[in-house]
């Protein structure tokens, strides 16, 4: 029969040599047990850890868990919102992350599925958009959507019926950023000064 001083402390005791293990071990095994691969009552790898580890480490494994069933989600939804797009707004979203719509009044919005501010109103100048006046919320008060089925929703209601959109969505001021020729020039001859000194 093994001696007792060498057996490692019973679970929950933390031993009289209990430690505090490095982030990489905690985050390892938070992991493992947030896909079950141990479980938290037979795990012997933190037999010797201090209670406060243990307890670290299982609210790590629990917003692990979280993380992962909200993914899908999300990935379902950026799915649909890919799926209403052309495929040169395809490729706009691929490269910026974003899609700039013509609304059904005239309008023209940059919509940003992965963003808080989803909708904003831009103008052209030259070959670059800024946002102009305002960004728009729109959202059931008592559901949690994924941003790109808000996205979505904004963007079919601005295709087909802007004033509506316009109508029932919060505007908050998005600032100006409007282009300014005499700024720019200023900006590109400082930055020729510069690489010329």
């Amino acid at each position: 029969m093994p001696d007792a001083s060498t057996q490692p402390p019973a679970y929950g005791d933390g031993g009289s040599t209990a430690r505090t293990p490095a982030w990489e071990e905690t985050a390892d095994l938070a992991g493992r047990l947030a896909r079950s691969e141990v479980a938290a009552d037979t795990c012997v790898e933190w037999c010797d850890w201090t209670p406060a580890a243990r307890r670290e480490c299982i609210a790590l494994a629990c917003y692990e868990i979280g993380r992962q069933r909200d993914r899908r989600p999300q990935r379902m939804a950026r799915r649909l919102f890919r799926s209403w797009l052309t495929q040169r707004q395809r490729d706009e979203h691929r490269r910026r992350g974003s899609v700039v719509v013509r609304g059904s009044a005239g309008g023209t919005y940059r919509v940003q599925p992965e963003s808080v501010r989803t909708t904003v109103r831009v103008e052209r100048h030259g070959s670059r958009w800024y946002a102009r006046g305002a960004w728009y919320c729109l959202h059931p008060e008592d559901v949690d959507l994924p941003p790109a089925d808000l996205a979505l929703a904004h963007l079919l209601l601005l295709t087909t019926d802007e004033p509506a959109f316009l109508a029932a969505a919060n505007a908050h001021a998005a600032g100006d950023q409007m282009w300014d020729r005499d700024y720019l020039r200023r900006l590109r001859e400082a930055r020729d000064r510069e690489a010329a000194a």
